[in-house]
């Protein structure tokens, strides 16, 4: 599997006499080396279906990591907040020189930096 693309949450009401609202997704997300990020293999989702009653998924493997991934999303955590720390010291110079060149393109930019060398 390459990789896997998810679209955000949207909730909106629709009018026959407008064009819908656009569709929002994420960049697809591309396989990462195993155990590079720390994420639960087995999940239990609390929710809400469409009618407000109560529902719960078991969610089990790649699918409880998406699930995961996507969450994080709406929390404000970053993929590098849930790297193994090994992995972070590994690529933390590129992770850098990434944040580097966006805010060299983007002056001004809020940026929660992932930080300098250690």
């Amino acid at each position: 599997m390459e990789g896997v693309g998810c679209a955000t949450p949207v909730s909106f009401t629709h009018d026959d006499d407008q064009p819908p609202p656009p569709t929002h997704t994420h960049p697809v997300l591309k396989s990462v080396k195993p155990n590079t990020q720390q994420r639960a293999v087995n999940i239990k989702v609390k929710a809400q279906d469409e009618e407000g009653r109560p529902v719960t998924l078991t969610l089990n493997d790649f699918v409880a990591r998406i699930f995961q991934h996507e969450y994080d999303h709406l929390q404000g955590t970053l993929f590098h907040d849930r790297m193994a720390p090994e992995v972070l010291e590994e690529v933390r110079e590129k992770l850098v020189d990434m944040e580097e060149a966006y805010l060299k393109e983007h002056p001004g930019a809020a940026v929660r930096r992932v930080g300098g060398k250690k």
